[in-house]
């Protein structure tokens, strides 16, 4: 029986979509939200459900695009590649795998600082953690896309318990005024609009996630019908969470929560006792290793896809008997742990990927526009996409070059330079066929270590 070569369609909408509910706020809802209530006040609500927003419009266009490429993974780089060809495919692949493969390290390092002071005991966490989902991931798709919607599940139903019985605790006066700063003079018009973009780009590392819904589509039963509804699903229920967990931070805070160390702990604490506090401890817990799982996937066949384009050499398209990507799952298991050997490394990246990040949803802008307009490949799609959402697709693409100068204004230059330098590296490395370069060199080893054992 010959062996099979591509992935295999076995889970249906929940895993998608638990993709994107079991990362989406998993460390930046107890992290990010403290940290833009400093730049703008109870406004951070509004931040939070507009980046949302934002990140809901571009999920409905990657499920468009998929209903037209259902075989296809790689989430918002197969249409980048298709429509905008190379160099701009391949640079938004590379943007993308290094933003999900790194973001394992990144979620439970943030973690583990709750639970230990000694470094030693975090780096020894997070590497048995890493190694745990590393040979979960191993095996089928189905094992991991149940261990992620049980995460789903464990995450959301303690942040909702809690949000809404503190909405009984919730002070109006906490609301007012609604646009207000530690950091930024908000007297002006400007320096409001300022503000609120740029926590946009900082809390859109927690809400962008959602163009993972489109990671798996050869992996999804009938992925005409349960992308689009798996979009939907997804974005509804963040909305809600999201929303709630804002609402009762600020409501039941104010301005402590800018100034306590573990604010979201301390409201769980203050309205459910230490049953609050353990609610939101398995919130985060979950979270975290759910938004690990999930990067594992979406990597993985990110990488998959580039591989079956020929951008990447073909080892990277290599299944086990399981159907899974396998190299590509150990290479992101490896560069973790070597970003654990170097801690600061996981903080550059951060600021690194945020700017190719806001780029790649102004190119995806772009290819959908394209897209639509090619009549053959828009006759493909079952879930037909309007001009009014390419259009609003494109305005989000417009507000996250916004996103980057409202940062660099704000923050000064350095990250977003970090980040045009990740770029231009990257278009550098690309204009030499990678593929070509690693075949010539292993078969030059090859031809050596044929001659030698001739002479031997």
């Amino acid at each position: 029986m010959k062996k099979k070569s591509s992935l295999e369609r076995s889970v249906n909408w929940t895993v998608p979509a638990t993709l994107v509910i079991g990362t989406l706020g998993s460390t930046g809802l107890f992290g990010l939200i403290p940290y833009t209530y400093k730049i703008i006040g109870p406004g951070t609500i509004i931040v939070w459900i507009f980046t949302l927003i934002c990140g809901f419009i571009s999920a409905l266009a990657l499920a468009y695009v998929s209903t037209i490429w259902p075989d296809k993974a790689g989430a918002i780089y197969y249409p980048i590649y298709i429509a905008l060809k190379e160099p701009l495919g391949s640079i938004t692949g590379w943007a993308f795998i290094i933003s999900w493969a790194t973001g394992p390290v990144i979620t439970l390092q943030i973690f583990a600082h709750y639970l230990f002071k000694s470094i030693i005991l975090r780096q020894i966490f997070v590497s048995v953690v890493l190694t745990i989902f590393l040979f979960l991931n191993l095996f089928n798709i189905k094992i991991a896309g149940l261990i992620q919607t049980i995460l789903s599940i464990l995450k959301v139903v303690p942040l909702i318990i809690v949000s809404i019985a503190g909405l009984s605790y919730i002070k109006l006066s906490n609301f007012i005024p609604f646009w207000k700063s530690d950091i930024v003079d908000l007297s002006t018009l400007t320096n409001i609009t300022l503000a609120f973009f740029a926590s946009s780009m900082i809390v859109s590392w927690s809400t962008y996630v959602t163009d993972a819904l489109a990671s798996i589509t050869p992996e999804v039963i009938d992925p005409h019908k349960n992308i689009p509804k798996a979009t939907l699903i997804a974005c509804l229920t963040a909305a809600v969470y999201i929303a709630l967990v804002n609402i009762f931070a600020v409501g039941v805070l104010g301005d402590e929560l800018g100034i306590l160390q573990d604010p979201l702990f301390e409201a769980g604490k203050r309205v459910l006792g230490h049953v609050g506090y353990l609610l939101l401890l398995t919130a985060l817990f979950t979270g975290v290793l759910g938004a690990t799982n999930a990067c594992f996937i979406v990597a993985s066949r990110a990488m998959y896809q580039m591989a079956f384009e020929g951008v990447l050499p073909s080892i990277f398209m290599k299944l086990n008997k399981h159907l899974v990507p396998q190299t590509n799952i150990i290479f992101i298991y490896i560069l973790n742990i070597l970003m654990l050997t170097y801690t600061p490394l996981y903080i550059a990246i951060i600021a690194m990927v945020q700017v190719p990040g806001m780029l790649m949803r102004f190119l995806l802008s772009i290819a959908c526009i394209k897209i639509r307009l090619t009549r053959e490949w828009h006759e493909k799609a079952s879930f037909k996409a309007s001009w009014a959402l390419i259009i609003a697709n494109f305005i989000v693409g417009v507000i996250s070059l916004i996103y980057i100068y409202s940062y660099g204004v704000l923050y000064g230059w350095n990250d977003i330079i970090l980040g045009f330098v990740f770029i231009a590296s990257t278009a550098i490395i690309l204009s030499v066929n990678v593929k070509k370069l690693l075949t010539s060199r292993l078969s030059r080893l090859f031809h050596l270590t044929s001659y030698l054992k001739l002479k031997l």
